[in-house]
């Protein structure tokens, strides 16, 4: 197995543990916790029966392993957003510990290339979990700087890539587009310094019969607006300017 591969299992297992440190629990139906265990199973890779595994795996004990993931999770996300306001040299960022003290590991090696592989042996599920988490964390060479909490929804998410200073990351394409939306709407606003134009601008946009009659005029106006386009600074020809277009139009239907 090549490294990328073994990276991207990671990254899928700790995706799987920041989606269970915001998951609402209260909303799920048997056979939705049925599949909670399922999955909680697979993430320990846990050696034992299911039967009793599943039995261990109560909504008490499942609630208490989420409490203490959102506590780290938020830790890490919190810890690195304040670093990048002071940006001192000499900081060291540190989550929350916890006892293991019951726990016995094991290496193991498995066909057919026979590579060692470590596995946890722990009665207590909620600490079998944190040691998987720190075990993945350690091993997996992902930045603290990679668990980041969305500046639009305020969700934690895990950026596969490294983070860069000059921009801001999103969990979902729906908070990035929501994003780009309210700066584009903002600069607009302050770009529109002519009163009779921004008067004429939202009338339109309140009445749909009319923004749809104008809305591919207005679009090239706004773009030329958005661009610092002026008739003043534009050729001239005999052609009429997406803006005269779009004043002729809504003269004609007021």
């Amino acid at each position: 197995m090549t490294d990328d591969l073994i990276r991207a299992g990671y990254m899928h297992e700790l995706d799987w543990a920041i989606s269970l440190s915001q998951r609402n629990l209260s909303e799920l139906r048997e056979g939705d916790w049925l599949n909670l265990r399922e999955e909680l199973y697979g993430f320990l890779q846990a050696q034992e029966d299911k039967r009793s595994f599943f039995e261990k795996a109560t909504r008490e004990t499942v609630e208490k392993i989420q409490r203490e993931l959102k506590i780290r999770f938020d830790q890490c996300a919190d810890n690195y957003a304040g670093w990048e306001k002071k940006r001192s040299s000499d900081a060291v960022l540190a989550i929350s510990p916890f006892d293991a003290s019951r726990t016995k590991f094991h290496l193991m090696a498995y066909p057919p290339d026979f590579l060692f592989r470590q596995t946890i042996q722990c009665e207590d599920l909620k600490t079998a979990v944190l040691l998987e988490l720190n075990n993945i964390l350690t091993v997996s060479g992902m930045a603290m700087s990679q668990i980041r909490r969305c500046p639009n929804c305020s969700k934690l998410f895990l950026l596969r890539m490294k983070p860069r200073r000059d921009r801001n990351f999103y969990c979902s394409r729906k908070c990035s587009g929501l994003v780009a939306t309210r700066d584009y709407r903002a600069r607009e606003a302050a770009q529109t310094t002519d009163p009779e134009t921004a008067h004429t601008t939202r009338t339109i946009f309140k009445d749909p019969e009319r923004a749809r009659a104008t809305s591919t005029v207005m679009k090239k106006w706004l773009m030329e607006q958005a661009k610092g386009v002026t008739r003043d600074e534009k050729k001239r020809s005999d052609k009429p300017s997406a803006r005269t277009k779009a004043e002729k139009v809504v003269r004609g239907r007021a």
